[in-house]
């Protein structure tokens, strides 16, 4: 999200694409830097399920996101269908940004390699 929200920041010609409210909404989600704004960007907005209430008179009414939203079945919701005008926006095709960034790999775990 980091290297994805720099290379945005730093193309020289950014501001084609900042007066789209999605870019918008996009920049502002890694803005924030945590996953659960990209999630929430990129998903419908949560709707409440009165039947989780833990207490039904006086607690507040849990909101989750939509069950077709969570598994694949919306055709409002991802990441290319909310900002794939962005994503495939000849600005970041066709671009020299050189962008750092790291990825997880397989190193050893705690516990894994144990003597027996």
């Amino acid at each position: 999200m980091t290297s994805f929200r720099d290379a945005l920041k730093t193309h020289p010609s950014i501001t084609e694409l900042s007066s789209k409210a999605s870019f918008e909404a996009l920049m502002a989600a890694l803005n924030k830097g945590r996953a659960v704004h990209m999630i929430e960007a990129c998903c419908c907005e949560r709707e409440p399920q009165p039947e989780l209430r833990i207490r039904q008179e006086s607690s507040e009414i849990p909101k989750l996101l939509p069950y077709n939203c969570t598994h694949q079945n919306c055709p409002s919701c991802g990441l290319e269908r909310r900002f794939g005008d962005i994503l495939n926006h000849s600005l970041l095709h066709n671009s020299d940004i050189i962008v750092k960034c790291f990825e997880w790999d397989e190193a050893d775990r705690a516990g894994k390699k144990k003597a027996i």
